[in-house]
């Protein structure tokens, strides 16, 4: 029996290794969305918010699909403020009722939404059907409630920094809220798999290249301890803004308690810059 070199062994290894690796990029490829969105349709008990009042709201996107919506305040006066809220990349709107009603606490309606794919909105997750829906929330607010484009507020938080930023880049809103949001998906792959080359991201959610376009003011957030969206996305992106009319905030703690845990500079920050929005 003829005992292979260890020339010929060292060739079969490097083979191998190399399918391997090949074998785990198109894994990583195919499977990019299931890895990236998480998507819950149960949503949280509401009786755990018995002041919480909504309106609960069906809007078709461009290609049929409808998108769940929840008009969240008081009174509808399109002179007033609304925030159009672009939820993370796990669960619902429903796991952002706090958000709402602290954005109503401070005087302003808030129009929380799903993707397709999340909560009771139909349709399958893609990265275009999230910019669709997105702007077909801002379509419904400037059409049917009869907002003023400059009354209203774009918020997205982590994943939702994405669509928030698209949206705000295209149309001209009152100013756009980014809280822990990534710079794009390549960027996050470079941190999670550096082996792996960054053009295997079929989804780019590039929300740094969006913000190059942006021309409303811009309030950012970020914690410094981010243990999903590492510190430098926030300013990969804050750079990219290409005006001055821009605050950043440096928020202590980790990147989903970051706004509880250092409550008292975020919610000093929020109202600072809401309030150049309030009539009267």
């Amino acid at each position: 029996m003829t005992i292979p070199s260890i020339q010929t062994i060292i060739i079969d290894l490097a083979i191998g290794a190399a399918l391997i690796y090949i074998g785990l990029c198109l894994f990583l490829m195919l499977m990019q969305n299931k890895m990236i969105f998480h998507p819950w349709d149960n949503f949280d008990d509401l009786k755990a918010y018995p002041d919480f009042k909504y309106e609960d709201i069906y809007i078709e996107s461009t290609d049929g699909v409808k998108v769940n919506a929840w008009f969240v305040g008081k009174t509808e006066n399109p002179d007033a403020p609304v925030i159009l809220f672009c939820h993370g990349n796990a669960g619902n709107m429903s796991q952002f009722i706090d958000s709402a009603q602290l954005y109503n606490k401070a005087g302003f309606a808030c129009m929380l939404f799903d993707y397709r794919g999340y909560g009771r909105s139909s349709g399958s997750i893609s990265e275009k059907g999230i910019y669709d829906d997105t702007e077909a929330v801002w379509n419904y607010l400037v059409n049917v409630k009869k907002y003023k484009p400059e009354n209203i507020i774009i918020a997205g938080r982590s994943l939702g920094g994405a669509p928030a930023t698209y949206l705000a880049s295209r149309k001209s809103p009152g100013g756009l809220i980014i809280e822990s949001a990534f710079a794009s998906i390549p960027e996050m792959a470079s941190d999670l798999y550096p082996i792996f080359p960054s053009f295997f991201c079929r989804t780019k959610l590039p929300t740094a290249s969006f913000a190059a376009n942006l021309r409303c003011p811009v309030l950012h957030f970020h914690a410094t301890e981010d243990e999903v969206v590492p510190f430098r996305h926030s300013t990969i992106i804050n750079n990219a803004i290409p005006h001055s009319n821009k605050t950043f905030i440096k928020l202590q703690g980790s990147h989903n308690d970051c706004y509880f845990t250092d409550e008292k500079t975020y919610l000093s920050a929020l109202e600072s810059f809401l309030s150049s929005f309030k009539k009267g």
